[in-house]
């Protein structure tokens, strides 16, 4: 499971929560 500290920090830049969601699907999965 990634951090939540960690997913945060994708999401100040712009566009990486997009790519955070995609790569949070696949560990899902």
């Amino acid at each position: 499971m990634i951090p939540h500290e960690f997913r945060h920090a994708l999401n100040i830049y712009p566009g990486s929560r997009v790519l955070f969601k995609l790569k949070d699907n696949k560990l899902e999965i």
